[in-house]
């Protein structure tokens, strides 16, 4: 798209589904079952799991735990975690270090995501592009934002698990992860490599007493933030929902700007952050040019790498001062969706507006309104993307070019 604007065209997703599901370029199995290596016989270990000095960080250590306690289930037996390999036991070296490298295992030539699992002679290598900064123990109970980090070796430990012993995540907590005993265990020499079908890769997750007996918010995220991890669902977010209303227009621009604001049909502007009965409050008016030059020099901001107390942007839900609120803006990507409860009774009665809105073109209104961000922005030479959201009222593909 000429004006690097991404929007969200669910019907083309849909239909594209089953063209990309299981791209065999992401995914390359070699077993060579002649060749056995035992991991543990009779509940007693028979390897070691390495977190080597030089590719030692949080993620790599918070893999080795997972592999630890997941081989003692599976097991019984007790996986020590060693510095080094040992010289004739099997070794399990995890994450990006020179004996991975030296076997053939360069993260750097990676994709987000991905991991190699690979045997030479007695090791098997398991490694992937890994945030070296991050903590997942201190991550895990933070929410959302604080896991987007990459964590490619984790998700091997994930894979090889499943693949050689059996374990199954089935939904949050103990209670569903399965792992079958088997105390003497093989598994076959190697050589696979692993890629997400797609960079988005999300659940819902809803929280049942029945399932979930832990009590603390701080414990509620820790306990599904780890599933997503086993699940090794997305590590990067591109925002596409309720941009706007996450700029703090209606606070800082409420009084000062009241045409901003929709003008609704009781002759008076969308500008009250106080008015009852409803939910969502100061819905905009898309034609008005001083609008357009808040939102993109905001836009221009964000993606320059700005602070928000430059502009004053904020989410009046979550901080009493300014903020970029995470789930509209990431490093590279700006969101100007709609606010929820946009519809015809909210339409603004602005007649450079009523043009297209008396005439059933509301989508051609609200993406030539994203359109002329974009273009303001490029012709700023200001790096990034938009999205927008192709959905409700500006579903329809519109004519203006985006």
């Amino acid at each position: 798209m000429r004006n690097r604007v991404l929007h969200s065209l669910f019907i083309f997703a849909l239909v594209s589904l089953p063209a990309a599901w299981g791209d065999t370029a992401n995914h390359a199995e070699t077993l060579d079952r002649s060749r056995m290596l035992p991991l543990a016989a009779g509940g007693k270990a028979l390897a070691r799991i390495v977190v080597p000095p030089d590719g030692d960080c949080g993620v790599v250590r918070f893999a080795a735990q997972e592999m630890q306690k997941l081989l003692r289930q599976c097991t019984g037996a007790d996986f020590g975690i060693a510095p080094q390999p040992g010289k004739k036991a099997v070794s399990i070296v995890l994450g990006d270090c020179k004996a991975a490298r030296k076997a053939g295992i360069d993260v750097r030539d990676l994709p987000r995501d991905a991991f190699i699992i690979r045997a030479a002679g007695n090791t098997i290598y398991i490694a992937g592009r890994d945030n070296r900064t991050v903590d997942p123990l201190q991550a895990l109970p933070g929410g959302k934002w604080a896991n987007i980090f990459e964590r490619g070796t984790l998700f091997g430990v994930y894979d090889f698990l499943e693949r050689f012993t059996g374990t199954r995540f089935y939904f949050p907590g103990d209670l569903g992860i399965i792992t079958p005993k088997q105390p003497t265990l093989s598994v076959p020499t190697m050589d696979i490599y692993e890629a997400p079908d797609f960079p988005q890769r999300e659940l819902g997750i809803m929280t049942y007493p029945l399932i979930t007996l832990k009590g603390t918010q701080q414990e509620l995220f820790a306990e599904q933030n780890h599933y997503r991890y086993m699940l090794r669902l997305e590590t990067k977010y591109v925002p596409c929902n309720h941009g706007l209303s996450r700029l703090g227009l209606l606070k800082r621009f409420g009084e000062s700007n009241p045409e901003f604001f929709a003008l609704l049909k009781n002759g008076k502007r969308d500008n009250d952050p106080k008015l009852p009965g409803r939910k969502h409050l100061g819905h905009l008016c898309f034609s008005d040019k001083g609008l357009r030059e808040v939102v993109a020099s905001d836009a221009a901001a964000f993606l320059s790498g700005q602070p928000a107390s430059m502009t004053g942007a904020t989410n009046p839900r979550y901080s009493r001062g300014p903020m970029w609120d995470p789930s509209a803006f990431q490093p590279g990507y700006f969101n100007i969706s709609l606010t929820d409860g946009f519809g015809p009774a909210l339409f603004c009665q602005d007649p450079s507006c009523q043009a297209f809105y008396s005439k059933g073109q509301a989508a051609e209104l609200i993406w030539q309104f994203t359109a002329d961000i974009a273009r303001r922005l490029k012709s700023a030479g200001v790096p990034g993307y938009l999205t927008q959201a192709a959905y409700t009222v500006a579903r329809p593909i519109p004519k203006v070019e985006i």
